[in-house]
């Protein structure tokens, strides 16, 4: 999917809210609680912050109002799910952060070996390992 041309990085609580909604409807609490393990207890937003970011990415098209899986238990609740769009915007955002994790991955690795063994780009920065380094040589071998 392309991601719409007017996609604007996502804030934490909207990603949380996107992965949580991308496979199947789900109520604001449900979407918290998946946050909070995924995140260890530490999802880094509120209820109150959650649904301002619920109602901003429905102005945005990215999530609509869904049907509760069983209206007589969930009748108060409100249910929601990933429009196209914003399974679109979902994935701009995980491959954007693919990239950022296999950088940040390939720098560790060169700030970990001795000076001049990494791979360099057209602009002469270093930008990831050239081979593995398996440490200094001894002279027994």
């Amino acid at each position: 999917m392309t991601p719409p041309a007017d996609h604007k990085p996502l804030r934490s609580v909207e990603l949380h809210i996107l992965l949580s909604v991308v496979d199947q409807p789900r109520h604001g609490y449900a979407i918290l609680q998946e946050a909070e393990e995924r995140t260890e207890g530490r999802p880094g937003f509120e209820i109150p912050t959650l649904y301002r970011a619920l109602r901003r990415l429905r102005e945005a098209g990215l999530i609509t109002d869904a049907r509760s899986p069983d209206p007589v238990l969930d009748e108060r609740r409100e249910y929601w799910e990933a429009t196209t769009r914003g399974r679109a915007v979902l994935e701009a955002e995980l491959t954007l952060m693919e990239v950022a994790v296999a950088v940040g991955r390939a720098r560790i690795a060169c700030a970990e070996r001795p000076p001049g063994r990494g791979k360099r780009g057209a602009s002469g920065r270093l930008i990831g390992p050239s081979k593995p380094y398996r440490g200094r040589e001894t002279a027994t071998g």
